[in-house]
């Protein structure tokens, strides 16, 4: 700008001395050429834009069938993964619904529930009731036979395959060895008699009935479905004006497209059998492009046009598509006409843009001088200054009224930025020290899903700085976010509050449950929402804990009544097999005159007693009577009262009568059985009397032993005898007890997380998580003491608990 004002300022002298007619004539000499080299160009576009044109509609054609045909190729791919899925998913609807039926009639005979679970099943058809269920015995008796109804309950053990394969026992027999599995056969199909037909069908076993459940369906079928599928989907495939995608048989047989249900090769007089003829030929050959003449629909006149086509392999089809060339050279006239126009429009600047040159030329040289030049400089030096820091203009250099009133409305302008642009800062600083400060996750953010707000509890839950987060879509800075984004468009095009709550997230590897708030935008016409998330992990814990807790109250009472109801019958049987041993082997008056009366003796009776093992088996009766009264009593020891109150304790009889409860304990479900664990003990005997609740110390060890089991039961190496070790000693003021096994071990990571509540190492189902948490806080909370783990992988874990010889408040 500087330099035109400066050359402004000479050219005034340079006009003056006589050099303004031989500046206008090199404008009107630039201009003359820059007109011609328009023109020029033209040409050169035109051309150009009808090679480029004509090539971009045949690469469009080409491309349109190209991905047609791999849709094709991709559903053809499907056919035999899609009916697997199907029939296994029926497969398992039938396990699912005989095992129903057999749980509800589980008090009723083994042939009543099979002929209901038949009854029930024998109806189902699906696949427009091509499909339906079988099963067999495992002796080759056809039990549920829809389709051959005559050979329901015959022996079907010899039906053989195409192939010559007596295909029951092949199920029966592979069905057997994984529990299920899929088969594929060549079977005959209703309706095509004489042929035989590709069959995939999937059995599982159901062990309550010794069945063999299933379900098939025809390839070719599924095939045909898909053949559907794909010319639906072919159908809805558009392009340019006119364009579509059409599909024929290699007969001819028009599949999709306006002549759709018609066979151009029935009628050589037809204008299609030619173009026909020449397409079949030409995808048969590998596929492309074919041109022929079509009628016009309006005038009957014959219209060019070019199509590319292409073989789909194994369907006997071939797929196409085509323009017409009177389209292109439609386009390219509209084309050619635009790109003249804008070649006149630019001759028309070019004029134009040379008479302001003259203009400015003449208008500077006689009206510009020094002072216009100065006020100039002045701007532009304002100007670039303003655009770094806030700087006014010197009023006292301006020479001119107006550049006067414009350097006082720009001098304005500027302050008031600077002010507004202040209090916009000092109000953003506190709305984000306010948002900043808060515990939740707060989150603004716009129509479309993209951060605008990030405050600093999200950036420590995501990991994502705010200067990484702003202006990015939510869910791609937040992932565990996207399962919500849904509720976010939702609550934003409603208008509407949405709320979730105790909405489960994984965090650093854990588990962290939150409420989920999202408060749409309702002010003006600016859409967006903020989310605000609270952590309530702990809240959530603890209310599953209290539960856990209820449910073990319960069991511990129904246990201990379990118990006392034992005891009765048991107490019965224990004094009966007393009295009878007594009436047998002593010297008794009334039993010697009985025996009298029914013609023996006592001797005789005691004699066939003593050779028979009847004595014997009487004496087991009692002795074994006598340890159902100690496992009984240990259960409710175990069961009673959870506040009994601290009172000194002899640990190692109370560690004994824990082991002998936990040696009664199999679970089956879990695979383990703590009588074939050594347990070893080493009690110090002169650990004195330990002040404790024994009901809880119990529950805390009784866990510990279960845990120990459970890990042996892991053990890989069967050289290894699964062993407890029991240790008690005295510690200075501490008593200590010693848990130890010589199982896998535990990893670093789970050492340091194992008495963190609901953390667990086993599968869905076996375990809460919440028993290791248990034992700690009743150890350390409820007796003051202490509790560790002591674990390396593959050396075995011992957990060390010590208690407090004396009690303080």
């Amino acid at each position: 700008m500087n330099k035109n004002l400066g050359s402004g300022q000479k050219l005034v002298r340079v006009l003056q001395l006589g050099f303004l007619a031989p500046t206008i004539i090199a404008i009107l000499i630039v201009g003359y050429a820059w007109v011609s080299h328009q023109y020029d160009m033209f040409n050169e576009k035109a051309l150009d834009l009808k090679t480029h044109l004509h090539s971009l509609y045949m690469e469009r054609v080409k491309e349109e069938v190209e991905n047609s045909l791999e849709y094709v190729d991709y559903a053809k791919s499907q056919t035999k993964d899609r009916l697997k899925a199907y029939i296994k998913d029926r497969t398992y609807e039938a396990i699912a619904s005989a095992d129903y039926i057999f749980r509800q009639n589980a008090d009723k005979p083994r042939e009543e529930k099979a002929k209901k679970i038949i009854d029930s099943l024998k109806p189902f058809r699906f696949k427009g009731g091509r499909g339906y269920y079988f099963a067999v015995d495992s002796q080759g008796i056809a039990r549920l036979l829809p389709a051959m109804e005559d050979l329901e309950g015959e022996y079907i053990g010899d039906l053989t395959t195409q192939e010559g394969t007596k295909i029951v026992w092949r199920i029966i027999e592979e069905v057997s060895r994984e529990g299920e599995g899929y088969f594929e056969y060549s079977a005959s199909k209703p309706g095509f008699a004489g042929s035989n037909h590709k069959k995939i069908s999937f059995i599982k076993y159901y062990p309550p009935l010794d069945w063999y459940i299933g379900a098939g369906e025809y390839l070719d079928d599924v095939e045909n479905e898909i053949k559907e599928e794909v010319l639906s989907r072919l159908d809805t495939v558009h392009f340019g004006q006119d364009g579509y995608v059409f599909a024929a048989t290699h007969d001819g047989l028009m599949l999709l497209g306006p002549d759709k249900g018609r066979s151009f090769l029935e009628d050589k007089s037809h204008w299609g059998y030619a173009a026909a003829n020449k397409m079949t030929s030409t995808a048969k050959e590998g596929g492309g492009f074919v041109e022929y003449s079509i009628p016009d629909p309006a005038t009957g006149a014959d219209i060019k046009k070019i199509s590319y086509v292409k073989e789909v392999s194994d369907w006997g089809w071939y797929i196409g598509a085509g323009i017409n060339r009177p389209d292109i050279e439609r386009e390219l006239a509209a084309k050619t006409m635009a790109l003249q126009k804008a070649v006149n429009r630019n001759v028309l600047i070019i004029i134009l843009v040379l008479f302001l040159a003259c203009m400015v030329i003449l208008t500077i040289s006689y009206v510009l001088g020094k002072g216009l030049e100065k006020s100039f400089l002045e701007f532009e030096g304002f100007f670039r200054e303003a655009a770094h820091q806030d700087v006014l203009i010197d009023l006292q250099r301006i020479h001119f009224q107006d550049f006067a009133n414009l350097a006082a409305s720009a001098n304005e302008m500027i302050t008031k930025k600077r002010l507004a642009e202040n209090e916009a800062r000092i109000a953003k600083l506190y709305l984000q020290d306010l948002i900043n400060s808060m515990p939740s996750i707060i989150i603004g953010v716009e129509k479309e899903g993209r951060v605008h707000s990030w405050n600093s509890k999200a950036e420590q839950v995501a990991c994502v700085p705010s200067s990484e987060a702003l202006g990015q879509m939510l869910d791609e800075v937040f992932p565990n976010f996207a399962q919500y984004m849904g509720h976010l468009k939702s609550a934003i095009q409603d208008r509407r509050i949405r709320n979730e709550e105790k909405v489960a997230m994984i965090i650093d590897g854990r588990v962290h449950f939150w409420d989920l708030t999202i408060y749409p935008l309702m002010s003006g016409d600016m859409e967006g929402a903020v989310v605000k998330m609270d952590d309530v992990t702990e809240r959530v814990r603890w209310e599953e804990m209290m539960i856990q807790t209820e449910k073990m109250v319960s069991l511990g009472g129904l246990a201990a009544g379990m118990a006392h109801e034992i005891n009765n019958p048991l107490a019965v049987l224990m004094q009966n097999s007393e009295v009878i041993i007594h009436r047998m082997t002593g010297d008794n008056p009334a039993s010697e005159k009985a025996a009298r009366e029914c013609g023996t003796t006592m001797d005789g009776i005691r004699a066939f007693m003593e050779n028979r093992g009847v004595v014997r088996m009487l004496k087991a009766l009692r002795e074994a009577g006598g340890r159902i009264s100690g496992i009984v009593s240990n259960m409710l020891d175990f069961a009673g009262n959870q506040d009994s109150g601290f009172f000194p304790q002899n640990i190692a009889r109370l560690l004994d009568k824990t082991i002998e409860l936990a040696s009664s304990d199999y679970n089956l479900h879990r695979r383990f059985d703590f009588k074939s664990i050594s347990i070893i003990k080493e009690y110090d005997p002169a650990l004195p009397g330990v002040p404790c609740d024994p009901s809880r110390i119990q529950q805390v060890v009784f866990s510990l032993l279960q845990n120990a089991a459970q890990a042996l039961n892991d053990l890989e190496d069967p050289s290894i005898i699964p062993s407890i070790t029991i240790k008690t000693s005295l510690q200075g003021s501490l008593a200590r007890i010693e848990l130890c096994d010589n199982g896998p071990g535990m990893d670093e990571e789970t050492r340091k997380r194992v008495f963190e509540p609901f953390f667990t190492t086993k599968t869905v189902g076996k375990g809460t998580g919440l028993g290791l948490s248990v034992a700690y806080f009743l150890i350390t909370e409820f007796h003051a003491g202490r509790m560790q783990v002591q674990s390396e992988p593959g050396q075995g874990t011992c957990f060390i608990i010590d208690l407090p010889l004396e009690l303080h408040n």
